[in-house]
């Protein structure tokens, strides 16, 4: 905590201030206002307490211009490790961005627009999972909430500028098993997209991804209808959104496959 001297009762020291020892540097700071010399300490870390289902725990600091947010949170570990690792960093991300538009706004319900996001590190001890990211202040704006039927585009990490929402109604554990589903749907569909990429390992990488999924989505249909804090007509919501998002899953699949056999088909000179 800043502390401050009790107030001076000697008015001999107005004198003083104007004295040969002072006039020197107070003339320096008045001529050399951005002299390298003369620093300004950074911010102290803060510290937000998001909660919520996932324990969440962030600490921000302010140094060269630059946002650094470490957020702590309790791992998922309902599915196989790399899923896991995926979808814990995407979802760290996602936590750690929120903290920072609550604490720059101060406000229970914002949105921003950012961009320049860098992951610093990840680390997982025990149940909870780590990271720590950065971003340029100046790449860093709230604006006015967007239309509420609009949902911002806080789930697309690396697709250049971001809209992200922060509200604290939404950390709830439906919410957050909502959220769980958009990972692993978006995970999913970009292994996909890794697959057609490699011509020579193809086969094989298509039938892991459909094998993973397929256990993913069931572990996590496990996971909703064992939820104690979930109510049924929340259970049921989540069920069919998680089927939805295996569906679109299967149909993006079966899509690659397809397209896969007719690039084969036109390679081997064969008609369809």
């Amino acid at each position: 905590m800043t502390t401050f001297p009790d107030r001076v009762r000697d008015t001999s020291c107005s004198r003083t201030l104007f004295s040969s020892r002072w006039l020197f540097p107070l003339t320096l700071i008045i001529l050399f206002p951005h002299s390298p010399s003369i620093t300004t300490a950074a911010p102290d870390p803060v510290l937000i307490n998001l909660g919520g289902p996932r324990k969440v725990l962030a600490k921000i600091t302010l140094a060269d211009g630059e946002y650094r947010v470490d957020v702590r949170m309790l791992a998922v570990q309902a599915f196989d490790k790399a899923t896991n690792d995926k979808v814990n960093r995407d979802k760290a991300r996602l936590l750690a961005l929120q903290a920072l538009i609550r604490h720059l706004s101060g406000k229970n319900e914002a949105e921003a627009t950012l961009s320049g996001v860098r992951i610093v590190s990840t680390g997982q001890d025990k149940q909870f999972f780590t990271l720590t990211l950065a971003l340029p202040k100046d790449k860093f704006s709230l604006v006015e909430p967007s239309n509420p039927a609009v949902e911002p585009s806080g789930n697309k990490p690396g697709h250049g500028g971001e809209r992200l929402k922060w509200k604290s109604e939404l950390f709830t554990k439906k919410d957050d098993l909502l959220r769980t589903i958009d990972f692993l749907a978006m995970q999913f569909l970009n292994d996909i997209a890794l697959a057609e990429k490699a011509d020579k390992e193809f086969d094989d990488r298509i039938a892991e991804t459909e094998e993973r999924a397929a256990i993913a989505f069931k572990a996590l249909r496990n996971e909703v209808a064992s939820e104690i804090l979930l109510l049924s007509i929340e259970k049921e919501e989540l069920v069919d959104k998680a089927k939805d998002a295996e569906r679109q899953v299967t149909a993006r699949l079966m899509q690659a496959v397809e397209q896969e056999e007719k690039k084969q088909h036109k390679h081997e000179g064969i008609p369809r």
